[in-house]
């Protein structure tokens, strides 16, 4: 509205009053969870989001409702009695809305075992309407993620894409580890984003259940498969 009528020749004046204040540095942890694999538990599948928000809102949609799909993928896993040769670890970074502390200080203390990692999967776009999956990786590891998410086609979640939107895992691509999100519908995102309007009531059970299902999927096959993501 206010882009139409400055290219309609209209004077516009904005008076903003901003709340925020710088509050002492303080102490946050990740909170990591492993679903330990049977033949290479040190070698790992990450599903991840982040535990903290911005001031105004919840922080439902950013980003509780990633927490919330990347952990309850894994729960669906151990219930199922299903466990791949890799472990699938769940992290919920800290810090990510001031600094990406949590996710800077996991890939320092981490990326010297960056082989290790099989796949870094985050989800912090919002949980709406799955397409499929976000990936960063080679031309190899590209056409067999391919293969992977094809394999969801009961739940319409085959979409692969290329994109690199995990602001904690992104940095584990300059090492070589494949890395990936969400993708799903972000049409309403920032109708909501960074506002007193992310709340519960912007999440639907049924979209929640369908982008733990795909989260589920990719994580198991792509933790239980022989090839080394990383290596193709």
């Amino acid at each position: 509205m206010l882009y139409r009528m400055y290219t309609e020749g209209i004077y516009i004046e904005v008076h903003l009053v901003m709340e925020a204040e710088n509050l002492p540095m303080g102490t946050s942890r990740n909170v990591i969870i492993d679903h330990e694999g049977t033949i290479n538990p040190d070698y790992y599948v990450v599903l991840a989001g982040h535990i903290d928000s911005w001031d105004v809102g919840q922080g439902v949609m950013d980003d509780a409702g990633g927490c919330f799909v990347s952990y309850h993928a894994s729960l669906v896993l151990n219930r199922m009695g299903l466990k791949a040769r890799r472990t699938v670890r769940n992290i919920w970074f800290t810090g990510e809305e001031f600094g990406i502390y949590g996710g800077n200080d996991y890939y320092r203390r981490h990326k010297e075992d960056a082989i290790k990692y099989q796949l870094m999967l985050e989800s912090d776009l919002g949980t709406f309407d799955p397409m499929g999956i976000g990936f960063t990786g080679s031309q190899k590891a590209t056409c067999i993620m391919e293969l992977i998410v094809g394999l969801t086609a009961a739940i319409n979640t085959t979409e692969l894409v290329v994109a690199n939107e995990g602001e904690d895992v992104n940095m584990w691509s300059g090492v070589g580890v494949p890395t990936g999100s969400l993708y799903s519908d972000t049409t309403k995102y920032f109708w909501f984003h960074h506002t007193a309007g992310d709340t519960l009531e912007v999440e639907e059970p049924d979209t929640l259940d369908r982008i733990t299902a795909l989260l589920a999927a990719v994580a198991y096959v792509t933790a239980d498969i022989s090839v080394n993501l990383a290596l193709v």
